[in-house]
């Protein structure tokens, strides 16, 4: 028995934000084998039904949403490729050609963008972590030190959905030693040395609130972000990246566990 809900029919989202681990339409016998609940008829998702965040639905039908949000929680795969990407896009406009008196605001803005980038990728990997595997779903519940209401943990299901949810997108992920403890309290991950990678959001906090002046600098200099600056900044980022999928190598298998295998 895995993680699967089989529909006899279709699945329809009329109200509500509705997210699984992956819906499958024209879904064969071979996933309701595999179900640990069948429905028969149509499951139909209003404001209050809870669709169960680590769980995969399947049809034997169609799945289709009138005016609701229906979508599924992110691989790590897709948030590690989402990462690369946008990187790659970073890269290209440091490449381009850019009036010498412009390139120094040029590259502030790239700055910003290469540990914005960071953030979203270690926001993401956590949510989808979490939200897709039910042993880090109770770690993070019961392990971790977040505001989750005692209220909202009684209540369960889609309430307490909801907070996690809401918990792990307000995470700052540039308060390094906060991941660090996410990572090792949910996953049993220690993550990479960070204090070279702690000294360039630093910076980013200077660049974003002072344009680049330290709290202590009041001369309104502007400072000069060279493209060594930011191509040493790419390579830091990309390294610790890196490392920390390295280090996320069992948690990643045990996301994809009864995943990747499942259907025909």
């Amino acid at each position: 028995m895995e993680r699967i809900v089989f529909v006899e029919g279709d699945i329809i989202a009329y109200s509500g934000k509705h997210f699984a681990k992956e819906f499958v339409c024209l879904a064969t016998d071979e996933y309701k084998e595999k179900a640990i609940e069948v429905i028969n008829g149509n499951l139909e998702l209003y404001e209050h039904n809870r669709i169960i965040p680590y769980y995969i639905y399947a049809a034997r039908g169609g799945v289709a949403s009138v005016s609701a949000t229906l979508g599924v929680v992110h691989s790590p795969r897709n948030v590690l490729n989402l990462y690369k990407e946008e990187i790659e896009k970073i890269k290209r406009l440091l490449n381009l050609e850019v009036p010498d008196d412009l390139r120094s605001t040029h590259n502030r803005h790239l700055f910003i963008g290469v540990i914005g980038t960071l953030e979203l990728f270690l926001s993401e990997i956590i949510s989808c972590l979490v939200l897709g595997e039910e042993h880090f779903y109770h770690n993070f519940v019961e392990k971790t030190n977040y505001k989750i209401s005692l209220k909202d943990v009684e209540e369960g299901g889609q309430i307490l959905d909801k907070a996690i949810y809401r918990v792990i997108h307000n995470i700052n992920a540039h308060k390094l030693k906060e991941i660090k403890d996410v990572f090792k309290n949910v996953f049993d991950v220690n993550i990479p040395n960070t204090s070279e990678l702690g000294r360039y959001i630093e910076k980013r906090h200077d660049l974003v609130h002072r344009n680049g002046n330290s709290v202590d600098d009041r001369t309104l200099r502007y400072v000069d972000i060279t493209d060594k600056i930011l191509q040493d900044l790419i390579l830091v980022v990309d390294t610790f990246v890196d490392h920390l999928m390295d280090a996320l190598v069992l948690p990643i298998e045990k996301w994809n566990e009864g995943f990747e295998s499942t259907g025909p």
